[in-house]
């Protein structure tokens, strides 16, 4: 069977089939492989079956693969693999798990934010009708190009201040609960990163097209306008990011791997699921540049 890649109807993201990640596989696959991602931003491989080294090696292709920053959450023997779950392994026991809860790019909060991630589903929650723990993925350079060309010259020049303490304030706000270890986490970065500035229209580095750079769950402030603006300007554009014709919403297999290109999108997971249901999905991160 030979490569092939599907877009997807909603104009984000493409299936890829034909291809085993634990075999050997042509340049020219990869080639091919690697347009489609610069081109449609999600690439879903169905069906895999990888070994630890298999996928960080795969990952790796794509970039300088990012060795799991949430410490508690690292695989024992490799630490590149962040496991996502709300099940401890080790402990035998459930715990919290809602880092996706609210659209995001990731490390957003970071000089540095993250420029690809991805992730290889282990066990998938279901209630015996249908997965659950969806993925929702919205293409922010669909979403800038949409924009009236009188709000693009107005967010041009804007900046936008992040933190990842803004997540936790939205955790507590929403009266959701949290992982002692998680909150610990984010209290060491928010100490080292006080206020991670960025501009809010971004070029990709690799494609030149625009896109919008906001974060729900980390973007506190507009900077240089009121606090009303600030707010409402958030609003409305979260509101015209996230409109069904932006989103491609992934309904998760056991044996998926995921990739998503951050910088072309944003996303959020459901948590339409409790114990003793399980979602537990190993994750990788590829460094990005600094960015403005």
């Amino acid at each position: 069977m030979s490569l092939s890649i599907q877009p997807f109807d909603v104009g984000l993201g493409a299936a890829v089939s034909g291809i085993d990640l634990s075999q050997p596989y042509s340049e020219d696959d990869f080639d091919e492989i690697e347009l489609a991602f610069y081109d449609h931003a999600v690439l879903v491989f169905r069906g895999q079956t990888l070994e630890p080294e298999q996928y960080i090696n795969f990952g790796a292709r794509f970039g300088e693969v990012v060795s799991g920053y949430y410490e508690p959450n690292r695989m024992r023997d490799h630490p590149e693999i962040i496991v996502a779950s709300n099940y401890n392994q080790e402990r035998g026991t459930f715990q919290p798990y809602n880092a996706g809860r609210y659209w995001h790019k990731d490390r957003s909060y970071l000089p540095a934010p993250t420029s690809a991630s991805l992730l290889y589903a282990i066990e998938v929650p279901h209630d015996g009708i249908r997965a659950l723990g969806d993925t929702y993925f919205a293409d922010t350079v669909a979403a800038y190009y949409a924009l009236p060309a009188q709000l693009k010259d107005r967010l041009e020049s804007l900046q936008g201040r992040f933190s990842i303490a803004h997540m936790h304030e939205r955790f507590v706000a929403d009266g959701v609960q949290e992982e002692e270890n998680e909150r610990s986490f984010k209290a060491r970065i928010a100490s080292k990163f006080l206020q991670t500035v960025h501009r809010i229209v971004q070029t990709h580095p690799l494609t030149d097209r625009r896109n919008l750079f906001l974060s729900e769950a980390h973007m506190v402030e507009i900077l240089d306008v009121s606090r009303d603006e600030s707010q409402s300007l958030m609003r409305c554009l979260f509101q015209h990011m996230t409109k069904p014709e932006f989103i491609y919403r992934h309904r998760w297999q056991v044996g998926d791997v995921l990739m998503w290109d951050n910088m072309a999108t944003i996303h959020r997971a459901d948590s339409d699921y409790a114990p003793p249901m399980r979602r537990t999905l190993q994750r990788i991160t590829l460094k990005g540049p600094r960015i403005p």
